[in-house]
């Protein structure tokens, strides 16, 4: 009876990861992408597209001011560590002070008197990293550069304040707020393919949302899209740009189960991953109970041997 038992709870095991299989990582990810949040109000063509994609007929859809607006993704360039920038306390500093070969960096491009998509976008971090565990959170590094050389490190130091005033006593993650020349800003908006203009008509910059994750070398690891980021995806894409370095093992387990989509710009799950793991604690759980099941069967039978005897 136990046997039979063990047995049905293998196949209904084995059927819910099945089910999960034949819907196929590409169905996943269209599914969970169909249902994120879009930049831009929903507009298709304001969606920030990954390396090598194009947007079909984007001519007719865009509006003059967001030509060429857009984020072309450059995996893998090295940035340029010793471009100086402004602190939020008048400070001249540079990169490789950030990006100093320890821990990855999580970067932003915005401007600080944007009214508008910067305030929504950063609130947005805000409150993903506020998800994060209080460990983690402390261990994050941000960077935001103003790509407005007109800012002054005193409206950096007000956003500063703004944004990690709301973390109260707890633990905060370690958020500068540089300003810089236009030529170091420029440069490195280049370096993450980040391309925004300015608007004469309504004396604003456009531009699209999106985060960028280096890695402590130096490298550009991952994008986020969009004007919302889960505790998920932000720790999940931290722990890619680590290289290895950090990461407890059962973060990176289910980082295994999940999938960065290059088009939606967010971790989705993989389901032959998710089949592997599953099939891996169903087939632990099993033997745990059969090892349990075959220790009582043995003293059932030794304690009726002694009693015949």
């Amino acid at each position: 009876m136990n046997a039979f038992l063990a047995i049905l709870v293998v196949a209904f095991a084995s059927a819910s990861l099945v089910s999960i299989a034949q819907e196929g990582p590409a169905d996943v990810s269209a599914r969970v992408a169909a249902s994120a949040p879009q930049a831009g109000g929903g507009d298709p063509a304001a969606l920030p597209q990954a390396s090598g994609t194009a947007r079909p007929d984007a001519s007719e859809v865009v509006p003059k001011a967001f030509e060429n607006v857009t984020v072309v993704e450059k995996l893998g360039t090295e940035l340029n560590l010793n471009r100086t920038f402004v602190n939020e306390n008048g400070a001249s500093v540079k990169l490789i002070d950030f990006v100093d070969g320890k821990k990855p960096v999580l970067f932003t491009l915005n401007y600080y008197s944007c009214e508008m998509l910067c305030n929504i976008q950063l609130n947005a971090l805000k409150e993903g990293l506020a998800g994060l565990d209080p460990k983690h959170l402390a261990e994050t590094k941000i960077v935001t550069v103003s790509f407005d050389p007109r800012d002054t490190p005193e409206l950096a130091r007000k956003k500063r304040d703004a944004l990690l005033g709301t973390f109260g006593e707890g633990p905060r993650p370690e958020w500068h707020f540089l300003t810089g020349t236009e030529e170091n800003v420029q440069a490195l908006s280049d370096a993450f393919g980040f391309k925004y203009r300015w608007d004469e008509e309504t004396r604003q910059f456009a531009h699209t949302a999106a985060i960028f994750f280096v890695s402590p070398r130096g490298m550009i690891s991952r994008y986020l899209y969009g004007i919302e980021y889960s505790a998920r995806d932000i720790r999940f894409a931290w722990i890619d740009a680590s290289e290895g370095k950090f990461g407890s093992k059962v973060e990176r387990l289910l980082l295994n189960c999940f999938h960065y989509d290059a088009q939606s710009g967010k971790y989705t799950p993989f389901a032959m991953s998710m089949v592997r793991v599953g099939g891996l604690v169903t087939v632990s759980f099993l033997g745990l109970f059969l090892g349990v099941m075959w220790r009582r069967e043995r003293r059932k039978g030794a304690g009726g041997w002694n009693s015949v005897v």
